[in-house]
């Protein structure tokens, strides 16, 4: 989720879910209290004249209420509009672009969806679910709604116009496609008004209601890779008789370690080099004719990236090449994400912000974090300011990360974040008019 703040306008901006799943993981979710203490209301507004408690109706997403198919997809544009319309009592004006959701898991990730992958069920409010992304894409949209419930019925007291972008393809389109804020920008979204500063925020295994930052280089920069390897198919009987691809990518994978700790300069660099895929053969008893790799690259400069590229290139063709092999080697085969840098003045600027949003629960990250966020390519254009937001259940500190199966959102943390750009909304503008 996202606030951009323009020239007399505030932007909220919300990243939205991932386009492979189903859109159903919005769920009840957004049924659910976010509760605005008085604190909060006396900040920005008169508690007099505004509820307590903030409820959002009728955005209960299930595949029971929504027809999925791969070729049509789901929109969820008027299910949005129609929340936003309820409490805004026309104030709020809704321009949604139409959002494609493909429900098709086994279309996109080459495999089918089976219940007995994980000894638990996936369950959410004692309903047994599908299918899981886990990410906290569908909390980051009940924030963003809670912030609009909030600041729509506010609007007379607030010195820009509140506008709602809702962001699907987070994570990246499938290859081929394009999605995501990169695509976003293309289209011209900040080309009518650009704005003066970006704020983000992601919610994360953490502190309950806790928010973290890191000034400065945060999220490194992510790509993908695509090695293929190709041999010559034999009989596993006789392997002198053709060339391996699975021991020449066994081989490729192991010397590709080597970049890291004997290439690159850990004095001054910062990276990672996964390989995540290997996909070779169909019978335990054939070599076949080739193999393929996948992986991805982290860093925290461009200029380490690209030797990283060149240093795969030439191990892969040259360790190949020993085998008797040949090798094709594929940079960016899903797009690919720059590093996330959040703007020294913007972190010192608004961090007592942020505090006050999480109770005191604040801290200053000291290493940036090694995923990565399509927020990238905003703070790119402008000053930009992402943050984390802490939701464990009370009490736990420490617990599965985001994309587990068993990665848990506590929906009572959620109102830290709701405070947080509700904080930010009044203190940017604040300075903003100030300094007009």
């Amino acid at each position: 989720m996202k606030i951009e703040l323009l020239k007399n306008k505030v932007f909220l901006d919300n990243e939205g879910l991932k386009k492979e799943i189903h859109p159903f993981w919005l769920r009840e979710r957004v049924n659910s209290d976010i509760h605005v203490d008085k604190a909060t209301q006396q900040r920005l507004f008169d508690p007099t004249e505004i509820k307590a408690k903030i409820r959002i109706k009728n955005l209960n997403l299930s595949k029971d209420h929504l027809e999925i198919t791969f070729d049509d997809g789901v929109y969820t544009k008027l299910a949005i509009q129609n929340i936003l319309k309820e409490f805004s009592n026309n104030n709020l004006v809704t321009d949604i672009k139409k959002i494609k959701w493909d429900s098709s898991f086994k279309e996109i990730n080459n495999f089918e969806f089976k219940e007995n992958l994980f000894e638990e069920k996936t369950m959410y409010q004692g309903n047994e679910v599908g299918v899981m992304h886990a990410c906290g894409h569908d909390a980051h949209i009940a924030v963003l709604l809670g912030v609009a419930s909030f600041l729509s019925q506010n609007t007379d007291k607030l010195s820009g116009d509140i506008f709602l972008i809702f962001q699907p393809a987070e994570e990246g389109a499938p290859e081929g496609e394009e999605g995501g804020a990169e695509l976003m920008l293309k289209e011209g979204l900040f080309e009518a008004e650009k704005p003066d500063a970006i704020f983000g925020l992601h919610v994360s295994n953490g502190l309950h209601g806790g928010i973290m930052l890191k000034p400065g280089p945060a999220m490194a920069s992510a790509e993908a890779f695509r090695i293929t390897i190709e041999g010559e198919q034999t009989h596993g009987s006789r392997p002198w008789s053709g060339i391996d691809p699975i021991v020449t990518a066994s081989d490729i994978v192991s010397t590709l370690q080597t970049i890291v700790s004997r290439r690159l300069n850990l004095l001054e660099s910062q990276a990672v080099v996964t390989v995540g895929i290997m996909k070779a053969g169909t019978r335990n008893n054939i070599i076949p004719s080739s193999a393929m790799l996948e992986g991805t690259i982290r860093t925290f400069e461009d200029s380490y990236t690209d030797q990283i590229r060149a240093e795969i290139k030439l191990i892969s063709e040259n360790v190949a090449e020993a085998h008797g092999a040949k090798a094709n080697v594929e940079f960016k085969v899903y797009g690919g994400y720059p590093v996330t840098f959040n703007d020294l003045e913007l972190s010192e600027k608004y961090a007592s912000s942020l505090s006050e949003a999480a109770d005191g629960k604040y801290y200053e990250a000291r290493v940036p974090r090694t995923g990565a966020e399509d927020f990238s390519f905003y703070a790119q254009q402008v000053p930009g300011l992402f943050f984390f937001l802490g939701v464990n259940a009370p009490g736990i500190e420490d617990s599965p990360t985001n994309h587990s199966p068993y990665f848990y959102v506590d929906d009572n943390a959620l109102s830290s974040g709701v405070k947080a750009f509700i904080n930010l909304v009044e203190d940017y503008s604040s300075d903003f008019n100030a300094g007009s």
